[in-house]
Formats: C-alpha cells, sequence, structure tokens
C-alpha cells in the first residue's frame, strides 16, 4: 500500500475559531486550536509515518508542537492556496508523489484513522465538503492531480474544487459527504 504524504494547514492560531468568539474566549479559542492540531497530528501518524507529514503555517507555537510530534514545517507565506502549492512544489523535489496527497485542516474534531483511510480511495480527486457544501474539509489527490491539482481554498473551495477537477485528463471523481458522528465517517452520495 502506498503511504499516504499529508498537508495540514493550520493558520495563526491566536487568529483562529474566531467565529467561536461569542461563544468562547480568545484563550479558550487558541487552547481548542493547540487541541485540534494535535489530534489532527496524532491522527495522520496512525496512517502514514511522521516523516510524510508536513504542517503548513506560519505560527511558531503550531511548528513547535509539529516538531515536538516529529513532522516536518513548511512556511506558510500568508496565503493558503499559494502555501500548499510552495509545499507540494518542495516536496516533490525529494518525493515521486506517487502515492495520494491528502489536504487535512486542522479543524475537523472527529477526524480518526478509519475516517483517513476510508477518504484514501482510488479517485484521482476526492473532495470531502463542510455540512453546508461550501467549504472543503478534506482534499485528496492522486497521480498527475496530486501533482497539479490547484488548490481552491477559501470562500465556496468546495465548488471550486469540483469545478477544477472536471477537466478532461481526470479519471474519476469522488465528492464525498462528512459525517463526523459516524465511525467510518465518510460516505458516498
Amino acid at each position: 500500500m502506498q503511504r499516504p504524504l499529508v498537508f495540514i494547514p493550520c493558520k495563526l492560531l491566536n487568529e483562529s475559531k474566531s467565529r467561536l468568539a461569542g461563544l468562547l474566549s480568545a484563550a479558550a479559542r487558541y487552547d481548542l486550536c493547540i487541541r485540534l492540531l494535535d489530534h489532527t497530528i496524532r491522527a495522520t501518524k496512525l496512517i502514514t509515518p511522521a516523516q510524510r507529514v508536513f504542517l503548513v503555517t506560519a505560527d511558531k507555537v503550531a511548528a513547535a508542537r509539529a516538531r515536538e510530534h516529529g513532522i516536518s514545517v513548511i512556511a506558510d507565506p500568508g496565503s493558503l492556496n499559494d502555501a500548499l502549492t510552495a509545499a507540494r512544489s518542495f516536496v516533490q523535489r525529494v518525493d515521486a508523489l506517487d502515492g495520494p496527497l491528502v489536504v487535512l485542516p486542522i479543524d475537523l474534531v472527529c477526524v480518526n484513522d478509519i475516517a483517513l483511510r476510508n477518504s484514501l480511495t482510488t479517485s484521482d480527486v476526492t473532495i470531502v465538503p463542510d455540512g453546508v457544501r461550501s467549504g472543503t474539509n478534506l482534499l485528496v489527490l492522486r497521480g498527475d492531480a496530486g501533482r497539479d491539482f490547484p488548490f481552491r481554498f477559501g470562500p465556496n473551495s468546495f465548488l471550486q474544487h469540483c469545478s477544477a477537477a472536471r477537466k478532461p485528463t481526470t479519471r474519476r471523481m469522488n465528492c464525498r459527504r462528512a459525517n463526523i458522528r459516524q465511525k467510518s465517517a465518510f460516505w458516498r452520495r
């Protein structure tokens, strides 16, 4: 089995989860982000070796946490899509990217190794939307898609990723909905 290569994008921890400001203090949101980061890193290390996991961030605390877990850090220059493209280019210099490339943000509370393994389909592109089918919760790329698929994270990223996946060279595209309350977490829709 080919081991996936995982990119974990992580915003600045003190700026994350701002939509929870009415419910949680800045310190509580920061603590939540640290916990989510650690949880995401642990889940990825259950499906692939630490040397195949990369944290993409500009946050120094997040970078230090990642190194404590034995994973490498790639600097985020400010734009997530540019950072992911740069991370892929960096890794391609030393890795053939013959296995799946997974982009897994830190804010999937119930992500686990079973859900991640289930997302590793044979499709060239697997896109898991958020609950309202607006954002992209998980992106899995194989083959040529892993080497050149355009990252489109941000507003309406799910539709933008689906549109990018509908090119003639894409063998199969799999758009799936996440149910993070079930152990198997992913299913076809």
